[in-house]
C-alpha cells in the first residue's frame, strides 16, 4: 500500500512540476512576443535572450544594431547603396507551439515555433517597377514564408513561421530565455526532444 500512494504522489508531483513550468513557459514566451511587439528591444534582449547567446556575440552591439533599424538612417543606406527604410514590428497573434520538456543536466530544454511579421517602411516613394524584386529580396533575407508590398504604408511586409529553443537552467537563472536554434550547439540540439 505504501509503494502504491509513493508512486501516486511521485506522478502527481511530476505533472504538477511540469503543468507549472509549462505555464512558466507560456508566461515568458507571451511576454517577449508583448515586448518585442512594443519595440522594448534591450527589455527582451537582457530579460528573455538565453544569455549564452552572448558567449559569441557583444550584447550591445546587438542592442545598437536593432535600435539602428527602428529609425531611418540616410548615412549607412547610402554608404551600402540600399534604399532607406526602417522595420515596425507588426502585432500579429503568436499561436506559440512547444515541444515537450528535454531536461539535460541542470536544465530543461524544448523548441517553440510561432508566427511573427515585420514591415520594412521605405522612406521615400517605391516605384510599382521596384516592389517585385524588393519583396522577393526581403522575403529570402527574412526566411519568410510569405511577402508582400502595402502601398498605403510604402512598407513590404513579412509574415514568417519563427524556430526557437525554449532554455531553463543555472545560465539562465532557472527563467525560461529564448534563442535561435543555429545558437545552440549541435551536439546539444540533438539531444532535444521534438515532439
Amino acid at each position: 500500500m505504501k509503494k502504491i500512494f509513493l508512486f501516486t504522489f511521485l506522478i502527481l508531483s511530476v505533472t504538477n512540476f511540469y503543468s507549472q513550468d509549462e505555464k512558466k513557459l507560456v508566461s515568458r514566451a507571451n511576454e517577449m512576443h508583448n515586448y518585442s511587439i512594443q519595440g522594448n528591444n534591450r527589455i527582451v534582449i537582457e530579460e528573455y535572450i538565453y544569455p549564452g547567446v552572448y558567449e559569441s556575440v557583444d550584447k550591445e552591439d546587438v542592442i545598437a544594431f536593432l535600435e539602428n533599424t527602428k529609425e531611418f538612417n540616410n548615412e549607412e543606406a547610402e554608404e551600402f547603396g540600399y534604399r532607406d527604410y526602417k522595420v515596425v514590428p507588426v502585432d500579429i497573434k503568436p499561436n506559440f507551439e512547444f515541444s515537450i520538456f528535454t531536461k539535460i543536466d541542470d536544465g530543461y530544454y524544448c523548441y517553440v515555433k510561432y508566427n511573427g511579421s515585420s514591415k520594412f517602411v521605405y522612406k521615400d516613394k517605391v516605384n510599382e517597377d521596384e516592389r517585385a524584386e524588393l519583396v522577393e529580396g526581403h522575403k529570402r533575407l527574412s526566411r519568410a514564408d510569405e511577402a508582400y508590398f502595402d502601398v498605403e504604408a510604402n512598407a513590404i511586409v513579412t509574415k514568417s513561421t519563427i524556430y526557437n529553443i525554449a532554455i531553463c537552467n543555472k545560465k539562465s537563472n532557472f527563467k525560461w530565455t529564448f534563442c535561435n536554434i543555429s545558437d545552440i550547439d549541435p551536439a546539444l540540439r540533438a539531444q532535444i526532444k521534438t515532439q
